[in-house]
């Protein structure tokens, strides 16, 4: 027994939660990768304007189609090239990060007046996907109002307001944040099918999926128009879906796998 009280309090009472929740998030490869990736794509995005060396709307006929920096007659003047209209693909990929996210995509709808096609984007969007936050919300609430720790609250006489904020609310969150990240993914690829179909974003503003709609005449002797926007997108929708799953496996009971 004295052996036991010499010992630190901390190795009698373990970590705390907010320890263990610290090493499960910073022990998890995946959650690591995707916060970085999706960080730094965000950063890119808004940005933008600082980093792109060229106007992503700027045409120069006489260097249309020059390849990138890796081909033969690439220059490090337009060091990812340009497309069929001279604009630097650097500055138009930059740009583009801005159109895949959906937040910036709805800021920027609601504070720039670019036309009505990224209003038909948004309506679109919300209207497509706001069910599912809804339906996961009612279900995990349904299913967390029946617990114990829910009808203690209850006896002691917390309010209903109380009850939600504090007791359901924290515990049906994770859901909805994995939700929101897989809806995300999916958000971001349907804005990139709609502009590559022509009914999204339309020119001369920079989306992805626009930019691959565009290159798709040239795909065989100037690949990179479709490769490079092709995998920003890629990476993104990769990034978001490793950070549902990092967030998935952090916050489940037991959770932490690498």
């Amino acid at each position: 027994m004295a052996e036991i009280s010499a010992l630190p309090l901390i190795e009698l009472v373990g970590p705390s939660p907010r320890t263990l929740l610290h090493r499960r998030l910073w022990g998890h490869k995946g959650l690591v990768i995707s916060v970085t990736l999706l960080t730094l794509i965000v950063l890119v995005a808004l940005l933008a304007p600082v980093l792109a060396p060229y106007d992503p709307y700027a045409q120069d006929l006489g260097r249309r189609l020059i390849p990138p920096v890796w081909y033969q007659k690439g220059t490090w003047v337009h060091w990812l090239g340009t497309d069929n209209l001279g604009r630097d693909y650097l500055s138009r990929v930059l740009y583009g990060a801005r159109i895949a996210m959906p937040l910036i995509l709805v800021a920027l709808a609601v504070v720039a007046t670019v036309g009505g096609s990224l209003w038909v984007v948004v309506l679109v969007l919300g209207l497509l996907k706001w069910d599912r936050f809804a339906v996961v919300m009612r279900a995990a609430t349904q299913q967390v109002r029946g617990l114990e720790y829910v009808a203690a609250a209850e006896c002691v006489g917390a309010s209903t307001h109380r009850i939600i904020l504090g007791e359901i609310l924290p515990n049906v969150l994770p859901h909805l944040i994995v939700v929101a990240t897989i809806e995300a993914a999916s958000a971001i690829l349907l804005e990139a099918a709609l502009s590559f179909l022509g009914l999204g974003v339309q020119p001369p503003l920079p989306s992805w999926g626009l930019m691959i709609a565009e290159g798709k005449v040239y795909m065989f002797f100037s690949f990179w128009l479709i490769a490079i926007p092709g995998t920003a997108l890629a990476i993104l929708v990769l990034a978001i879906n490793m950070l549902g799953d990092g967030i998935r496996d952090v916050t489940a009971p037991g959770g932490g796998r690498a």
